[in-house]
């Protein structure tokens, strides 16, 4: 718990808003939770493998259901936390270095053919087909639900 308390120290130094922070210091608490029960050991930077952030990626996912955003806000805080062990000569070589965010796929349907398809870019489904109406699927935990608009 020694180290969470450096590394909120570090994100303090680094200008990140107290909101960035805070969420941060949840998202790695509940990583070392996941890890701890899942390794059977206290984390330590030193002791997390690029298939240990893998894998915590993929329970997010498909056990925890989160949305795509949620998990990539996770695989932030974990990057930073990593960032600040390397500073700190914790670590040699950073595990979340070579793990990809998830992407958000959006599906598209227009509305005057009813042909629906999968875009990866909201403004790339506008410049293709201005009148379609976006959908997101839900059958899919890979892929975010979506939210109310206020």
């Amino acid at each position: 718990m020694e180290n969470i308390i450096t590394f909120e120290h570090y994100l303090s130094n680094q200008d990140r808003s107290p909101l960035t922070a805070s969420g941060y210091l949840a998202d790695v608490k509940h990583f070392s939770a996941w890890f701890e029960q899942t390794n059977h050991e206290v984390l330590s930077p030193e002791r997390v493998t690029p298939s240990d952030v893998k894998a915590y990626k993929q329970h997010l996912l498909v056990t925890d259901r989160r949305a795509a955003s949620t998990v990539n806000r996770h695989l932030a805080a974990l990057s930073a936390y990593f960032k600040w062990a390397r500073e700190t000569d914790q670590i040699h070589s950073d595990p979340t270095e070579k793990v990809k965010s998830v992407q958000q796929v959006a599906v598209w349907r227009n509305t005057t053919t009813g042909r629906s398809f999968q875009v990866k870019g909201v403004v790339r489904c506008r410049r293709i087909c201005p009148s379609a109406t976006l959908h997101w699927p839900t059958s899919s935990p890979f892929t975010p639900t979506p939210r109310p608009v206020a």
